[in-house]
């Protein structure tokens, strides 16, 4: 591979300290044919630093938004399923509070950041973009509440690629029909892809629920 000859000779063998080598939203390829390939590459990388002197110089971090459970076809060349898995939880109300502050206060009331914790649950990524948009736009709480789902929304690239996802696998497509119509999914291991994508919460395939209000509402009505 010319790229891992690169790494290699031009890099490792001249590096005297050990390189970190951070990519940042990498869920953005998920939307390229050349994802499996690349994220083959990624996890290649990782097996060599158990075998290859120089290649123990190499650290990798991946920083992510979405979970690549559904998008990458063999878990065993995927670089997500090895390595120190980082997870940031679900914010709390003090939490979204305090990312209101940071944003100028854009929600104005309780009753405001009530209507965000509802549609958005505590999902970081959701939420960080909602106060960026509004603030940005000057978009306001109740205005962003209704336009989030839309097709040409502030969440268009994110719920898209979902969707693409769970229309292009079937068992997937009907799984997250019936989480949403009947809470539950008659399938574990789907039930486990659903679970670490984000899409779905839940302890058991028998009492699960869309991640959020935005993703019932935006999947119940294009699925």
């Amino acid at each position: 591979m010319i790229l891992s000859d690169f790494v290699l000779e031009e890099v490792l063998e001249n590096a005297d300290l050990p390189i970190l080598l951070i990519f940042d939203d990498v869920d953005r390829v998920f939307d390229y044919d050349y994802r499996d390939d690349f994220f083959s590459l990624i996890r290649a990388w990782h097996n060599e630093r158990a075998i290859e002197e120089q290649w123990e110089k190499l650290n990798l971090v991946l920083a992510y938004s979405t979970e690549a459970f559904l998008f990458i076809q063999d878990l065993n060349q995927s670089p997500f399923n090895v390595g120190i898995s980082i997870e940031l939880g679900d914010l709390s109300r003090s939490k979204v509070e305090e990312m209101n502050r940071k944003h100028n206060s854009i929600a104005r009331s309780s009753g405001e950041i009530d209507s965000l914790i509802n549609l958005l649950g505590g999902h970081p990524y959701l939420l960080r973009r909602a106060f960026y948009t509004m603030a940005t736009r000057s978009i306001s709480v109740p205005k962003f509440c209704r336009v989030a789902g839309d097709d040409d929304g502030p969440f268009a690239e994110h719920l898209s690629r979902y969707l693409r996802q769970l229309e292009a696998w079937p068992d997937l497509r009907h799984a997250m029909q019936d989480v949403i119509r009947k809470h539950k999914c008659t399938n574990n291991e789907i039930f486990y892809r659903l679970r670490k994508s984000g899409l779905i919460l839940g302890h058991s395939p028998d009492a699960v629920q869309a991640r959020c209000q935005l993703y019932a509402q935006f999947f119940k009505t294009r699925l």
